[in-house]
């Protein structure tokens, strides 16, 4: 088996709003609006730098059903780089972007394989080899209960590394609509070796090998809750099959959130300081991207009095933006 590269990712959620922004914070909003394009422009940056021989998505390219004419064109642009660098791509779509819903008369370029809602395999060849098989199904309606894993066919052949492409919710995660549920076992008895799966935009590889099971999560942050890095995996697969993933991170705006304890607090230039030594650190993570943080003031002490005042917070909070 020959070694090759391939990058996962899901959820890029392109065109979606963004929630947690008050109306006057006109600069940020904007720069949320394009967030979810620009990291889909990282995306495709990241497969050219890192000359990935595939892309696989995983469900959810757009925010919703009626899907925004610029979203496709962007999207389409950003394959046709990929394709001009010899890179294919694979993509399902998920409950956020179904076959039924809306899309324009679009013709996609050679090398972009859009599965529909029958399981199929699709065929990656390298200097005229095949290499890779990928199988995917995309959901034709929003809601699908049923469990498609159970719909994928078997590998044809043991000798080529095969990757399933499924938008699907593994072991009834609470925090995610129930759509197409399976759990790990499914998964793992298919005879697929590595399951790229979307839905969830928690970044978690359930199953390390044998074979591999990983949510890349989503590539950008929407809401307060979605915090942290957010981005896609490079896998890299060497001649026996096994997987070395590495996380890449595409956001171009990062939530986090912040807990100061005031309890040991006793003046507001002290609870300022420590406000600005954590957001400090929070910007460093973040390697020069945009930043929306959540600060909670927890604890009581002798500050809480002066918090309650009418204004104090707002005050606070314009020091130390």
């Amino acid at each position: 088996m020959d070694r090759f590269r391939f990058v996962h990712a899901a959820d890029l959620h392109i065109d979606s709003p963004f929630a947690g922004i008050g109306e006057d914070d006109n600069r940020i909003g904007r720069r949320l609006r394009e967030a979810t394009y620009d990291a889909f422009q990282n995306l495709v940056n990241l497969c050219v730098e890192k000359n990935a021989d595939f892309l696989v998505i995983a469900g959810d390219v757009y925010d919703g059903a009626d899907r925004s004419v610029r979203a496709q064109l962007r999207f389409r642009d950003g394959l046709y780089t990929l394709a001009k660098a010899g890179i294919h791509s694979f993509v399902v779509h998920g409950n956020h972007d179904p076959l039924d819903g809306w899309q324009s008369s679009i013709a996609w370029p050679e090398g972009v394989h859009i599965f529909d809602a029958t399981p199929k395999w699709k065929n990656f060849e390298k200097n005229g080899e095949v290499i890779a098989a990928i199988q995917g199904v995309s959901y034709p309606t929003r809601e699908i209960t049923d469990n498609l894993a159970l719909q994928f066919n078997p590998p044809r052949s043991e000798k080529i590394f095969t990757i399933g492409l499924l938008h699907t919710n593994v072991g009834a995660n609470t925090f995610h609509p129930n759509y197409a549920p399976c759990t790990v076992e499914d998964l793992s008895i298919s005879g697929i070796d590595y399951w790229a799966l979307g839905h969830v935009h928690t970044r978690e590889i359930l199953k390390n090998s044998n074979p591999v099971i990983a949510y890349p999560g989503n590539t950008q942050g929407r809401h307060p809750n979605e915090n942290g890095p957010r981005g896609a995996f490079v896998v890299d697969v060497d001649s026996s099959g096994a997987c070395k993933i590495e996380f890449a991170a595409l956001d171009v705006v990062r939530w986090e959130r912040i807990n100061i304890d005031i309890s040991n607090l006793n003046t507001i230039d002290r609870l300022e300081s420590k406000i600005r030594d954590a957001t400090d650190r929070v910007n460093n993570a973040a390697e020069n991207r945009d930043v929306i943080c959540r600060i909670n003031l927890i604890g009581r002490g002798s500050l809480h009095e002066q918090l309650g005042i009418k204004g104090s917070v707002e005050d606070l909070l314009y020091t130390v933006r």
